[in-house]
């Protein structure tokens, strides 16, 4: 080869940019599909990691800058959030929670704010609510009312009270269900995929469900074939019980957890429910 032309090539390959000094990257959206992708929260944090000194990971970023204040099983596959009160970290979370298909709270206080926030989130599939405490679950029913989830939890939540004594009593403080709350759940198990529902330490006025049950519940309809409901220590009694399973017989559901519900046990068990269908207690089926 000639020297003016081997000199040529020569700058020509010496003009083309390092690979290794610009590597190919996926656009952003592409990279935070690949990263949600990603089940496994060791590998997931790798990836973070790989990719944290370049913008690659656009608003995944936010999950990697709450990292030091929040455990990392917290953050991954679902992000759970534990005691949580206003704190510094606020605007990163409000920022990545819309990503995640699974949102809990546990011993969160007063979560009015986030329940505000939550049709924000257009990914969200499971919530769950335990011992946390609310000014009002009429905003938290309307939100599931309208909502595409497929799985709620409501354990030991409590009212909230600017008023409340730090020494009152639990009982009086307690999240009572009303008649338009069981109506709004209804309208969602009606529209939605419903594949489980669990409700713990709820209970309800004594003239609210043996006078609306009847109404509400036989309007179940069809429901996904893998619903799974359960009431779990509520003051439901033999009325409860008769018109909840009235409700069922045509309906979808597959079971149903009563534990601690003893009142109206023996009730259910005259029921002529599907042969297929499961009744679970602490003692086991029945």
């Amino acid at each position: 080869m000639p020297v003016n032309k081997a000199s040529c090539v020569v700058k020509k390959v010496a003009g083309e940019p390092n690979e290794e000094k610009y590597p190919c990257r996926l656009p952003q959206d592409m990279m935070m599909r690949v990263a949600f992708f990603i089940q496994d929260r060791d590998s997931f944090f790798r990836c973070l990691e790989a990719f944290v000194q370049t913008d690659a990971l656009g608003n995944l970023q936010r999950v990697w800058n709450v990292v030091p204040s929040f455990k990392r099983w917290c953050l991954w596959p679902e992000l759970r959030l534990l005691e949580v009160e206003t704190n510094e970290d606020a605007a990163d979370i409000l920022a990545v929670a819309p990503f995640y298909p699974a949102l809990i709270f546990d011993a969160a206080d007063v979560l009015d704010a986030a329940v505000a926030n939550l049709p924000q989130f257009p990914h969200l599939r499971t919530l769950e609510l335990s011992c946390c405490r609310v000014h009002s679950m009429t905003p938290v029913m309307q939100y599931i009312r309208q909502s595409k989830l497929t799985s709620v939890v409501f354990e030991a939540l409590q009212q909230h009270s600017d008023d409340a004594q730090e020494d009152g009593d639990d009982d009086e403080m307690r999240i009572i269900l009303t008649t338009k709350h069981i109506q709004d759940l209804t309208y969602w198990f009606k529209h939605q995929p419903v594949e489980s529902f669990r409700c713990v330490c709820l209970p309800h006025p004594s003239n609210v469900l043996p006078r609306r049950h009847a109404h509400a519940w036989p309007q179940l309809g069809p429901i996904d074939p893998t619903s799974h409901i359960t009431f779990e220590a509520t003051n439901f009694g033999a009325d409860d019980m008769r018109n909840l399973t009235r409700g069922l017989m045509n309906s979808r559901v597959f079971s149903l957890g009563l534990n601690t519900n003893d009142g109206g046990l023996q009730v259910v068990q005259m029921c002529s429910l599907k042969p297929e269908f499961k009744i679970l207690t602490w003692f086991g089926p029945i």
